[in-house]
C-alpha cells in the first residue's frame, strides 16, 4: 500500500471494517472529518440520521456524500427536535427508500414528510411521532396511497373524525400496527357502532400487553400484531370494539 495513502482511504477495506466495528462508534468517527464522511459514510449505512449540527452549516452539507450512492440508503431517521431545514433542499430521491421514522414531528415538518412520502412509494414501514393535530385529511390520504406499507407505528397523535376512514383504508393493508398515547375522536361509525367490530381471536397474534385495550378487527385481514394506548377519548366514547384483554388468560 502506499505509505501516503491511510486504509480510510479504501472504500472497500471500509465496507469490511464497518462489519465489525460499532456502528456508534464509526459515528464518532464520522463527526471528527466532513470529508470522511461525504466519502465513505455511504458505503458503511443503509441508514441516515437527519440531525442538523452547527458544524456542517456550509455547503459541504453531509449529505453530499450520499448522492452518488443513494440506492444503497434504506432507511431515515428523522429527528424534529433539531432543525433540519438544511438538509430538505439536499436531500435526493432515495429509490430504495423502505423505512421513515421521524421523532417529534410539528405541524410545520408535515410538508417535509409530505414529500418524502409524494418521492419514495415503496416505503413499507412507518414511524411517526407527532406533537401536533394531524387535522389534515389529505396528508392521511398520502399515506393510503403507501401501497406497500405493512407496519404502521403512530405516536402522540389526534385521530379526527373526518380522519377515519382514511385511516381505516392504511389500516387494512397493515399487518402490524402501533398507537401509542393516540386521542380518539368520532371513533363510531353513523349507527353508533365501532369502526373495528370484534373477530375471531384465534386468528390475530395479539401482543398480550396490559394497555391493549382494543381488539382488531375484521376490517384488518392481515392484522398480526396489534399495540395500542389511548391517551383520551373525545365525545366520551364508549370502548364497545370489543371485550378488553383477561390479563390471566395470558
Amino acid at each position: 500500500m502506499d505509505q501516503d495513502r491511510s486504509p480510510f482511504d479504501l472504500p472497500e477495506l471500509m465496507m469490511i471494517i464497518g462489519r465489525f466495528m460499532d456502528k456508534k462508534v464509526l459515528a464518532a468517527c464520522v463527526l471528527v472529518s466532513k470529508a470522511w464522511y461525504k466519502t465513505f459514510a455511504p458505503f458503511l449505512w443503509e441508514t441516515i440520521k437527519l440531525q442538523e449540527r452547527r458544524r456542517y452549516r456550509s455547503k459541504d452539507a453531509p449529505l453530499d456524500g450520499f448522492r452518488n450512492t443513494r440506492n444503497w440508503i434504506r432507511s431515515v431517521h428523522i429527528d424534529f427536535h433539531r432543525p433540519t431545514k438544511l438538509y430538505w433542499n439536499e436531500m435526493p430521491i432515495l429509490p430504495n427508500l423502505k423505512v421513515l421514522k421521524t421523532q417529534t414531528m410539528y405541524t410545520s415538518d408535515q410538508r417535509h414528510i409530505t414529500s418524502m412520502l409524494t418521492q419514495h412509494p415503496l416505503i413499507t414501514h412507518m414511524d411517526l411521532i407527532f406533537e401536533a393535530s394531524l387535522g389534515c385529511i389529505a396528508f392521511w390520504d398520502l399515506i393510503a396511497k403507501q401501497i406497500h406499507l405493512v407496519e404502521l407505528k403512530l405516536g402522540d397523535i389526534y385521530i379526527q373524525s373526518e380522519n377515519v376512514d382514511a385511516f381505516i383504508t392504511i389500516c387494512s393493508r397493515l399487518r402490524s400496527l402501533s398507537l401509542d398515547e393516540i386521542v380518539l375522536d368520532g371513533m363510531l361509525d353513523n349507527a353508533g357502532l365501532p369502526v373495528f367490530p370484534i373477530r375471531d381471536l384465534s386468528l390475530i397474534n395479539m401482543r398480550r400487553q396490559e394497555n391493549n385495550l382494543l381488539l382488531f378487527s375484521n376490517k384488518c385481514p392481515d392484522l398480526e400484531t396489534f399495540h395500542c394506548i389511548i391517551k383520551r377519548v373525545i365525545l366520551a366514547l364508549i370502548l364497545r370494539f370489543g371485550r378488553l384483554w383477561n390479563l390471566a388468560e395470558a
